[in-house]
């Protein structure tokens, strides 16, 4: 319970701060019901949960979030147990995606400006529009290239909560809910080091 806390002391004091407009409000309780269950409920309660949407196979362009223990943590610099992720798709032993929280603010919301409008396949029924992504598509040069911190290899077997869908309708919001949980440096470290990672690119 103790994970839950610390992200409920963190959205209330980004909300006391003003962080969150007024029509962003339904979007902060939909993340504080489906993060107290993620950490608290039992699998039972979160498949009749109809807020909550964990996913045994996460759809390739789609946005999830979830728990995570890294198999390597003592040899990382920094790493994030919240992982706010577009899935990119599968890896050995698990699969590709983009965390966002290893961008700052500001390059998260270009980045994910220039996803939508140069690689979203819009579909009429909302919750099956999805981003279509590879390193190739990715790997083009320009707000693009802001990719390359934010590709992670995760590990099926270190998620430590149910992997849960975030619906179209939140991904603006979750993009600046001050989920990330970074151990070892700050974020504002991890967002320097990132920027030198494209810097180089």
């Amino acid at each position: 319970m103790a994970k839950w806390t610390s992200f409920q002391s963190i959205v209330d004091k980004a909300e006391a701060k003003g962080i969150y407009e007024k029509n962003s409000r339904s979007s902060l309780a939909w993340f504080r019901r489906n993060v107290q269950r993620m950490f608290g409920a039992t699998p039972e309660e979160m498949e009749n949960s109809e807020d909550l949407e964990p996913v045994q196979a996460p759809f390739a362009g789609k946005m999830y979030m979830y728990g995570y223990d890294p198999k390597y943590a003592e040899e990382l610099p920094y790493y994030d147990t919240f992982p706010l992720i577009i899935m990119v798709g599968p890896a050995k032993g698990g699969f590709y995606g983009l965390n966002l929280h290893y961008l700052d603010p500001r390059r998260r919301a270009l980045f994910f400006e220039e996803l939508r409008s140069r690689l979203l396949l819009k579909s009429t029924n909302e919750e099956m529009s999805r981003f279509i992504l590879s390193f190739k598509a990715l790997d083009q040069g320009g707000k693009l290239g802001f990719f390359a911190p934010a590709w992670k290899h995760y590990l099926t077997k270190n998620v430590s909560t149910g992997i849960v869908n975030v619906p179209l309708k939140y991904w603006e919001p979750a993009l600046f809910l001050p989920t990330e949980r970074f151990q070892k440096r700050p974020k504002q470290h991890v967002w320097k080091e990132s920027k030198k990672i494209i810097s180089r690119r």
